[in-house]
Protein backbone atom coordinates (compact mmCIF):
# COMPACT_ATOMS: atom_id res chain seq x y z
CA UNK A 1 0.00 0.00 0.00
CA UNK A 2 2.63 2.64 0.86
CA UNK A 3 5.38 1.95 -2.57
CA UNK A 4 1.41 2.30 -4.13
CA UNK A 5 1.40 5.81 -2.96
CA UNK A 6 4.71 6.88 -3.34
CA UNK A 7 4.42 5.66 -6.89
CA UNK A 8 1.71 7.81 -7.71
CA UNK A 9 3.32 10.38 -5.82
CA UNK A 10 6.25 10.38 -8.07
CA UNK A 11 3.99 10.14 -11.23
CA UNK A 12 2.03 12.64 -10.18
CA UNK A 13 5.52 14.96 -9.51
CA UNK A 14 6.46 13.49 -12.68
CA UNK A 15 3.66 15.26 -15.07
CA UNK A 16 3.36 18.59 -12.99
CA UNK A 17 7.46 18.71 -13.54
CA UNK A 18 7.10 18.00 -17.50
CA UNK A 19 3.75 19.75 -18.04
CA UNK A 20 5.15 22.97 -16.75
CA UNK A 21 8.35 23.34 -18.22
CA UNK A 22 6.65 25.28 -21.55
CA UNK A 23 5.48 27.42 -19.29
CA UNK A 24 8.55 29.01 -17.43
CA UNK A 25 10.34 28.17 -21.09
CA UNK A 26 11.08 31.49 -22.98
CA UNK A 27 14.03 33.62 -24.06
CA UNK A 28 16.17 35.43 -21.46
CA UNK A 29 18.57 38.51 -23.00
CA UNK A 30 21.72 38.74 -21.39
CA UNK A 31 24.77 41.44 -22.03
CA UNK A 32 28.28 40.53 -21.45
CA UNK A 33 30.94 43.55 -21.76
CA UNK A 34 34.45 43.55 -20.23
CA UNK A 35 36.29 46.93 -19.17
CA UNK A 36 40.05 47.02 -19.59
CA UNK A 37 42.11 47.67 -16.90
CA UNK A 38 44.77 49.85 -16.08
CA UNK A 39 49.22 48.89 -16.27
CA UNK A 40 50.68 49.58 -12.69
CA UNK A 41 53.94 48.99 -11.39
CA UNK A 42 54.86 48.71 -7.45
CA UNK A 43 58.99 48.56 -6.85
CA UNK A 44 60.23 47.97 -3.21
CA UNK A 45 61.58 50.85 -1.91
CA UNK A 46 65.48 50.19 -2.32
CA UNK A 47 68.42 51.99 -1.50
CA UNK A 48 70.90 51.85 -4.41
CA UNK A 49 74.37 51.25 -4.35
CA UNK A 50 76.69 47.87 -4.81
CA UNK A 51 74.30 45.41 -6.53
CA UNK A 52 70.68 44.53 -4.54
CA UNK A 53 68.09 42.48 -5.16
CA UNK A 54 64.72 44.54 -6.18
CA UNK A 55 60.86 42.85 -5.90
CA UNK A 56 59.04 44.84 -8.43
CA UNK A 57 55.60 43.67 -9.33
CA UNK A 58 54.00 44.66 -12.26
CA UNK A 59 50.39 44.12 -12.96
CA UNK A 60 49.38 44.45 -16.68
CA UNK A 61 45.22 44.17 -17.08
CA UNK A 62 44.66 46.26 -20.65
CA UNK A 63 43.88 42.63 -22.20
CA UNK A 64 45.31 44.26 -25.51
CA UNK A 65 48.43 42.02 -24.91
CA UNK A 66 50.76 45.41 -26.58
CA UNK A 67 53.52 44.70 -23.95
CA UNK A 68 54.99 47.06 -22.11
CA UNK A 69 58.48 49.26 -20.83
CA UNK A 70 59.51 49.11 -17.55
CA UNK A 71 62.28 51.80 -15.91
CA UNK A 72 63.95 51.79 -12.82
CA UNK A 73 65.56 55.53 -12.17
CA UNK A 74 68.50 55.59 -9.92
CA UNK A 75 70.83 55.35 -12.33
CA UNK A 76 71.91 51.37 -12.03
CA UNK A 77 71.78 48.96 -14.12
CA UNK A 78 69.74 45.95 -14.43
CA UNK A 79 71.75 42.90 -14.74
CA UNK A 80 69.34 39.86 -14.00
CA UNK A 81 65.47 39.84 -13.79
CA UNK A 82 63.38 36.64 -12.76
CA UNK A 83 60.09 36.42 -13.03
CA UNK A 84 56.96 34.37 -11.64
CA UNK A 85 52.99 34.77 -11.62
CA UNK A 86 52.04 36.58 -8.93
CA UNK A 87 49.93 34.27 -6.17
CA UNK A 88 46.21 33.78 -7.42
CA UNK A 89 46.73 35.48 -10.61
CA UNK A 90 46.89 33.35 -13.88
CA UNK A 91 49.69 35.35 -16.36
CA UNK A 92 51.46 35.12 -19.11
CA UNK A 93 55.78 35.70 -18.10
CA UNK A 94 57.09 38.52 -19.69
CA UNK A 95 59.54 37.96 -22.74
CA UNK A 96 62.26 40.98 -23.57
CA UNK A 97 65.42 42.42 -23.21
CA UNK A 98 67.07 43.96 -20.67
CA UNK A 99 68.59 47.72 -22.00
CA UNK A 100 70.42 48.83 -18.97
CA UNK A 101 67.71 50.11 -16.34
CA UNK A 102 65.26 49.27 -19.10
CA UNK A 103 63.17 46.14 -19.44
CA UNK A 104 60.57 45.78 -22.31
CA UNK A 105 58.52 43.00 -22.38
CA UNK A 106 57.44 41.29 -25.69
CA UNK A 107 53.63 41.72 -27.17
CA UNK A 108 51.56 38.91 -26.08
CA UNK A 109 53.71 38.42 -23.03
CA UNK A 110 53.48 39.87 -19.48
CA UNK A 111 50.02 39.45 -19.01
CA UNK A 112 48.55 39.71 -15.56
CA UNK A 113 50.30 40.29 -12.28
CA UNK A 114 54.04 39.18 -12.74
CA UNK A 115 56.44 39.47 -9.40
CA UNK A 116 59.70 40.23 -11.33
CA UNK A 117 63.09 40.24 -9.02
CA UNK A 118 65.75 42.71 -10.60
CA UNK A 119 69.37 42.98 -10.05
CA UNK A 120 70.53 45.98 -9.93
CA UNK A 121 74.03 46.87 -10.07
CA UNK A 122 75.73 50.67 -9.40
CA UNK A 123 73.41 53.42 -8.84
CA UNK A 124 72.58 56.33 -6.23
CA UNK A 125 69.86 57.22 -4.07
CA UNK A 126 66.36 55.85 -3.89
CA UNK A 127 65.17 53.30 -6.32
CA UNK A 128 61.93 54.60 -8.26
CA UNK A 129 59.97 52.15 -11.00
CA UNK A 130 57.59 53.48 -13.74
CA UNK A 131 55.96 51.28 -16.49
CA UNK A 132 54.18 52.15 -19.54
Amino acid sequence: MLVGVLRRLAVTSLAALVLAAPAAAGDIGVTLGFNAGTLRVKAQHVRLGGSVQVAVTVVDARGSGAGWQLRLAGGGTITRLSARCAHGSTCTLPKGAIDGATFKAAARSGMGAVELTATVVGGRGTLSASVR
